[in-house]
């Protein structure tokens, strides 16, 4: 329905769904979705099995980053993504039911980012509808994710940052013991968030929403750094400008040292 095609396109054994438009010289091959009201621009060529989310616009640069290859949703570490492309709202809501279905309790934290702040809401709606348990904390870092994951044992804990382009987000996930989660919980999540058959739970559980623990985590820090240094009166350290070196910035400081 409501469906342009261009001059020169081929299409084999696919899903075109309404308001698409598909421009010259595209080849569209088996096994492909593309979602309404998205665009494939001229002379692009689809991988088999290629998912384009809705509303998305495809073009020689944004390529990669726009679509999810069929059965494979997790990269080397975590998933990668584009806010407005593999990563909209409808994805991330249903990887995060997805993960509510597969963890009982999760904790959920993302960088000071806007995009990434929205990302985790939206990513936390998911898990209560897949009847997760989600604690829920703003602006940290990956080292705080460990440090939440190993203080509060949670099952999973999902880490959201932006990348330095401009909408790319990346989602990191943890188990209990700090690690990249086993290759059969990726393969459960991957399952249902392909088949878009996750479960409603009959207990949905309201999101938590935990402050302070960046000072919880910096305290820790320095009884670490204390046990270790025994005092740094004297000392100059030069440090860089990310969030990680400001909190740690403020543990050195303390611990008697000059920080620049």
């Amino acid at each position: 329905e409501n469906v342009t095609l261009g001059s020169g396109v081929s299409v084999s054994g696919s899903v075109i769904c309404r308001g698409v438009r598909i421009e010259d010289g595209v080849r569209i091959p088996d096994g492909c979705v593309i979602g309404a009201n998205s665009v494939i621009c001229e002379g692009i060529t689809l991988e088999e099995d290629t998912v384009i989310p809705t509303c998305t616009v495809i073009n020689g640069e944004a390529f990669m980053k726009n679509v999810i290859k069929k059965g494979t949703l997790f990269g080397s570490d975590g998933i990668k993504g584009s806010f407005y492309g593999s990563l909209s709202c409808d994805s991330l809501s249903l990887i995060g039911a997805c993960v509510g279905s597969n963890a009982e309790k999760i904790g959920l934290i993302c960088d000071n980012s806007q995009r990434a702040i929205t990302a985790c809401e939206i990513f936390s709606s998911g898990i209560k509808y897949g009847g997760g348990k989600c604690m829920y904390f703003k602006n940290g870092f990956l080292a705080m994710a460990n440090f939440i994951n190993m203080y509060y044992r949670f099952d999973i804990t999902v880490y959201i940052k932006s990348l330095p382009d401009d909408d790319g987000l990346h989602i990191i996930f943890r188990d209990k013991n700090g690690l990249k989660p086993k290759a059969d919980f990726e393969r459960k999540v991957e399952s249902m968030f392909f088949s878009k058959q996750v479960p409603i739970s009959d207990n949905i559980y309201d999101v938590e929403s935990v402050n302070g623990m960046q000072e919880l985590y910096k305290s820790a820090l320095a009884n670490q750094c204390g046990d270790c240094l025994n005092g740094l009166e004297g000392y100059k350290i030069i440090l860089g400008h990310s969030k990680e070196c400001r909190v740690l910035s403020g543990v050195l400081s303390a611990l008697g040292a000059d920080v620049y």
